[in-house]
């Protein structure tokens, strides 16, 4: 079992420690280190030799004390062997070589490390000491490997008792079998039969159980039964074998470390989730085994929480040459799986992607979405690359969101319309500064402009004797910039220190004050359908509205701005 994974981040001069359980699982965005870290654990125990390969995540692996029966075979195994200096050294041998001498370690030196006195993990001796434990013991589970789960496999027989594979243990051990028949029916109401052929065994998928007195049987009635009711690999979809390869692996499987890399390939959102669910609450109960899954899917992710069993979750984010390993809270991994409104803002997707932007409303979320694919097309350099858009239930509750997300290293800011001037003193720092991460130091600065602005907007409003809540909102701060240029200047740079931690009023008002050229009436929904017509769903018609040097276009791009910097304020310590 792991001990220690040593991890290498530009966060820090030395590497990371981190010390797993049972269940780890690896989230991130795409291309952020997940599945090379896999492979990295992989090459890193089963390296034995004093120049290992060059690596980017893994720095080192320490392992937990071997079971005594280990020690004690490797003992026993010396002294039956006679070899060398055997009373001063420790050989081990290559179980796949039939026990061919591969190197020895002082005996002091290896009663060090079962003890933990290990003073360099990249050491030859320990290289070494790792090989030997590891060797047979950890299975980096691929998606071609899993696919062959319903192939022929040999099993145990009198003339041959070294077989190891998921086939032969649940052949041999009824209990085991029992579980796996168990998790199989409730994902496919099917149950899994072992079709012995000659000399060899594989599973099946039946329609109906084999009578108990066929079972594991030769006999052509077994035979008969299993040909005409069952599923093999020949007619099987990819899915019902890729979910048996795993189960099969974590239930019966001899590895003692299994590297498990996308569980979710081959399989619909509903089966990741319950694969998720069976892993997490199998594996919890198994001090045996010892799991590392880097996953894509939010299902698989939801699916370990309901199993309410302890398990890491980290995030791997490689950004601007900046790479990073962060351990997810568990407290505030159960509130977003408590929290009502964060339940139902698709806020777990937030983990797999690099930035997120939260706004007031779906029509918000819809049109700023549309935006940014318009200008990633057309207009790259002003488009957010990896980006998740996302909906609160109002202006308030944005802030909730962004806080969540940033305290668990997701870069997230939040878009409001302009009248969240409107919401009083504490409101306005409650729900507006704090979640931003701006100081307290600040507050009575920036709630003195708010209070200045929302006077001014007040003012102005009476002098046109207009009686509409939405004022603000339709005129946006420009209505200063001749009539009250002082005005208009602080409430610039009143935006502009908000921008710098992630806050982005709307300057011009709302949502419906974008692209006022198109002269699209209407709030809402109304006028997001209106406005996509009039922009147009045709790239190659005259019609079809293209970024600009100004209005959204250019709004998204200082949202931009604040994402890019290595530097930006507001994201949590």
């Amino acid at each position: 079992m792991i001990n220690k994974l040593f991890i290498k981040s530009t966060e820090s001069k030395e590497p990371k420690p981190y010390s797993p359980n049972s269940l780890n699982i690896f989230v991130g965005p795409n291309n952020s280190g997940k599945s090379l870290l896999l492979r990295e654990i992989s090459q890193n125990l089963a390296n034995r030799y004093s120049s290992s390969p060059e690596t980017v995540l893994i720095d080192g692996i320490t392992l937990s004390p071997p079971p005594t029966e280990f020690t004690d075979t490797l003992r026993k195994k010396n002294e039956e062997k006679k070899i060398g200096a055997y009373e001063s050294y420790l050989y081990f041998f290559d179980e796949n070589q039939n026990d061919s001498q591969i190197g020895s370690i002082p005996i002091q030196k290896f009663n060090d490390f079962l003890e933990g006195k290990i003073d360099d993990y990249n050491s030859n001796y320990y290289r070494l000491f790792k090989f030997a434990i590891s060797q047979n013991n950890t299975l980096l589970l691929s998606g071609a490997t899993r696919l062959q789960s319903m192939e022929p496999m040999n099993f145990s027989t009198l003339s041959d008792t070294h077989v190891s594979n998921s086939v032969d243990t649940l052949l041999n051990d009824e209990t085991l079998f029992n579980t796996m028949r168990e998790y199989i029916f409730d994902a496919f109401g099917l149950y899994l039969e072992i079709f012995i052929i000659g000399g060899q065994a594989k599973f099946v998928l039946s329609k109906k159980p084999l009578p108990e007195e066929l079972r594991l049987s030769v006999k052509p009635a077994a035979t008969e039964f299993l040909l005409s009711n069952s599923y093999d690999s020949s007619n099987s979809s990819d899915g019902r074998k890729a979910y048996l390869g795993i189960l099969s692996e974590i239930v019966a499987g001899n590895p003692n470390v299994l590297l498990l890399d996308e569980p979710e390939a081959f399989l619909h959102p509903p089966l990741a989730r319950k694969l998720g669910n069976v892993i997490s609450k199998f594996v919890t109960s198994d001090s045996e085994k010892q799991v590392f899954i880097s996953t894509h899917s939010a299902d698989f992710i939801m699916g370990c929480f309901e199993a309410h069993v302890p398990l890491n979750i980290i995030r791997l984010t490689y950004d601007n040459e900046k790479s990073t390993f962060k351990p997810i809270n568990q407290d505030i991994l159960i509130k977003i799986m408590n929290n009502p409104l964060l339940k139902s803002t698709n806020i777990l997707k937030a983990i797999f992607y690099q930035r997120v932007i939260v706004t007031e409303s779906d029509s918000d979320r819809a049109f700023y979405e549309e935006i940014n694919s318009r200008l990633l097309e057309y207009k790259p350099e002003w488009g957010i690359k990896d980006c998740l858009f996302i909906n609160a239930q109002n202006k308030q509750t944005t802030g909730i969101i962004v806080k969540t997300l940033r305290s668990i290293g997701v870069s997230a800011i939040a878009i409001v319309d302009l009248d969240f001037l409107k919401d009083g003193k504490g409101e306005f720092a409650n729900k507006y500064l704090a979640p931003a991460n701006i100081p307290a130091p600040s507050y009575p600065g920036l709630q003195s402009n708010r209070t200045t602005l929302k006077e001014a907007f007040d003012k102005l409003q009476e002098e046109h004797g207009s009686k509409k809540p939405e004022f603000m909102k339709e005129k946006g701060l420009d209505i200063f910039k001749d009539k009250n240029p002082e005005i208009y200047q602080m409430g610039r740079d009143f935006i502009d220190t908000l921008n710098s931690y992630g806050l982005f009023p709307v300057p011009i008002g709302e949502l419906e004050s974008w692209m006022k050229h198109l002269s699209v009436p209407g709030h809402g929904s109304n006028w997001l359908t209106d406005i996509f017509e009039k922009m147009g769903d045709d790239p190659t018609s005259d019609d079809f509205i293209k970024p600009t040097e100004n209005d959204v276009w250019e709004f998204i791009s200082t949202i931009k701005k604040w994402f890019d910097n290595p530097d930006k304020k507001g994201m949590a310590n």
